[in-house]
């Protein structure tokens, strides 16, 4: 059996900007940690959006910035704060349909992942 972990709504802000006060990339980075040490042999991770909380370019480079070094490979999920060309110029290579819209399927053991893009 595969495990797929998945992590909803992290609604990353620009370095600094906080959330009823929280910092959401903290926060972020500190939920990644505690779930690929719970569970290290994890096939993927399922990023379900909203990624970000405003869509802004430099919200998807602090994403960028926090799944640097995640050790599983990550779909992500975006939602309806995130905007598409943003996530794209910072993500190029997210499966995309011939509409434009970022989402995909994929097969990871006995299970399919489908992402469908609500932004």
């Amino acid at each position: 059996m595969q495990k797929i972990l998945f992590i909803s709504d992290p609604h990353i802000c620009v370095p600094g900007q906080r959330i009823i006060g929280l910092d959401p990339s903290a926060r972020f980075v500190q939920v990644l940690a505690a779930a690929v040490s719970a569970h290290p042999d994890a096939a993927a991770l399922v990023l379900l959006g909203d990624l970000t909380h405003h869509g802004l370019p430099a919200e998807y480079a602090e994403l960028a910035r926090t799944l640097h070094a995640a050790p599983i490979p990550i779909i992500p999920m975006i939602g309806n704060h995130d905007r598409r060309d943003a996530f794209l110029a910072q993500f190029p290579d997210a499966p995309q349909t011939p509409q434009g819209h970022i989402q995909s399927w994929r097969d990871i053991g006995d299970h399919r992942i489908i992402t469908m893009d609500s932004a």
